[in-house]
Order: C-alpha cells, then structure tokens, then sequence
C-alpha cells in the first residue's frame, strides 16, 4: 500500500524523433532539424489535457486535471487498476475487523501529480512524479508516448510532425517534399551530473546502509520472515570533495565493516534550507559515481489521508515546485 507521507521520484524525460516517411529509393533519411525536439516540451504542453484516458489491460490511467504554468507543465493522474484486493482495517482496542467491499465496477484508486519542467536541456527535461504503487517508470512512459501518440493521430496536428526535406526538392504538385515525424520519449533516473553538483554544494545528512537478512525459509504459503538492519554515516568532507570521500568510503572502507544490500545518500540541494532528497548508490560497483543516472527520490512533506486526490494539492505542488527548481 501507499504510505501516509508522499514522496516523489526525479526523473530526466528525453525525446526522441525519428523519421517515418520513405525515401526515394538510395537515399537516407535526413536529419531531423534540431529545433523540432527542442520544442517538443510545447507538444506536451497542448497534447496533455484533462479528462484524457489509457487503457491498458486491466489498468486505467485518467488525467483528472491539468494546469499550465510559465515554467512547468502540472497534471493530476488518475491510476487505477482491478488487482489490488480489497482493503481492510482492524481495531487493535477490541479485535473488530472492518471489511471495506468495492462494488464489481468499482477499482482501487491512486492520484499522482507529475510536475514536468519546460527548460529544455539538449532533448531532455526533468520530472517529478509522485510515488504511487504500480505506477512504474515502465507505465509513465507508457503513459505520456500515449499522450503523444494520440495527439499525433488528429490530422489537424499532422503539420506539427513534419518538415521540408532538406535538398529543397518538391512533389509532383510542386509543393515543398515533406518528411513526417514521429515522437516519443525515455524515462531515466537523475542525471550524474545534477547529482554530484547537489551533493558537492549542498548539505549532505548522511549516508545510510542497510542490511537484508531472510530469518526464515519459504513456508507453504510463499512467505518468508526479513530482517532489516540500518546504520548511518557522516560525511564531514569539504565542499569539492565530497563525493570522492564518498566513493573512498564505499570502495575501500565499506567492504572491511561488514555485508550491505543497499546505500542511499541523503541531502538537501544548495539554496534550499529544508526538503530532503536522497538517491542510491551502487555498492558493488567499482565506482558507486560511474552511472549515467541515478534513482532519486524526494520527501514531499506532505502526510495524506486517503490514496487519491479529487484536486491538486497545493502543498504538494509548492514542494515539487522547490524541488524540481520551477519556483
């Protein structure tokens, strides 16, 4: 289930544009002019609106609401999907069992704000999505080529994915020769590089390790008992140095004090006084640094009560608006 405190995932959206008219027999196809993907943040902008909705075997994904700023793109997603059981709640004060029983038409509902940048770096943006369950890096890609995808398909957006091939030749009817496009995107992790500025410029609260232990075997049932161990380390290096004390500390110190499953790197990012991030960090690479991008994820600080939302949620909105630097 879904914890009461609401965190988000970083991500880096990069599109991607390729070429899907033929060419003349022996010829290439041309290069896609680069201000098509460096505008392509305006396509998001018009193709996401409220009301849109994917359905994908037994998943429904719905934008509940969208808002339009100078500096990010804001929706409210619906996600709801029939393979959740139906929740139930106990009084520990008297044993009662409360059963909560959906209707046969009724699914388990989860709201999510995805907060999408429109600065453009190169052929990619950065992205916050709140953390729901089942609502995968896997499903948001799928979700937003769909959003693009549909948009495409209206003929009245056709002039929009396409250009005048560039040898300046023309068609039968002696119009300009165009090349169609088509448009989708990648979903990554945070890139290395706004990682490490973040760590070696900002406040670092510590590096925690954690340790996974089975104390029992597989049962009949499919089951197993884990136990989770955690201790936390200071990083007292200066600013500059920060992460090769870091990668210091996980390559040569961290293999002689004992077997850790996992390392996350928790902080605050340089102007921000409050608001903690924290990403992790391969512990069984040779260098912990050496990745493109990186799983990050960021405290909302904002506690709810119930699984969706029927409106925004300007608390969170203000937060993701810190967080992803749009404010």
């Amino acid at each position: 289930m879904i914890s009461k405190d609401r965190a988000a995932s970083f991500y880096s959206m990069k599109f991607k544009a390729a070429v899907t008219s033929h060419p003349k027999k022996g010829e290439n196809h041309p290069k896609i002019p680069a201000p098509f993907i460096q505008n392509a943040i305006t396509i998001i902008e018009k193709a996401a609106h409220k009301d849109y909705k994917l359905t994908k075997n037994s998943e429904v994904f719905v934008i509940k609401d969208v808002c339009i700023k100078p500096k990010y793109i804001l929706m409210l997603v619906s996600f709801t999907s029939d393979s959740y059981s139906d929740p139930a709640y106990l009084d520990t004060s008297n044993n009662n069992r409360n059963e909560v029983t959906k209707k046969e038409s009724e699914r388990m509902e989860f709201s999510c704000h995805i907060m999408i940048a429109k600065k453009m770096d190169n052929d990619s943006c950065n992205m916050l999505v709140e953390k729901v369950p089942g609502f995968t890096k896997a499903k948001i890609k799928l979700f937003i080529n769909s959003i693009l995808r549909k948009y495409k398909q209206n003929n009245a957006n056709s002039n929009e994915f396409e250009f005048n091939h560039p040898d300046g030749s023309l068609t039968k009817s002696n119009k300009p020769r165009k090349c169609r496009i088509s448009l989708s995107v990648d979903i990554n992790g945070c890139p290395s590089d706004r990682l490490i500025n973040d760590l070696e410029n900002g406040t670092i609260k510590g590096l925690k390790l954690t340790h996974s232990t089975k104390k029992t075997p597989w049962d009949s049932a499919g089951y197993f008992e884990e136990k989770n161990s955690s201790v936390g380390f200071k990083v007292s290096a200066p600013s500059g140095s920060r992460v090769q004390a870091i990668r210091n500390f996980v390559t040569q110190i961290l293999p002689k004090r004992g077997d850790f499953s996992s390392a996350r790197i928790q902080f605050t990012p340089p102007g921000q006084t409050t608001g903690t991030e924290s990403a992790s960090l391969d512990i069984d690479a040779k260098d912990p640094f050496s990745c493109e991008y990186f799983n990050k994820t960021i405290s909302l600080n904002y506690s709810a009560q119930h699984t969706s939302y029927s409106g925004f949620i300007s608390e969170i909105i203000k937060s993701m608006e810190k967080h992803l630097r749009v404010a």
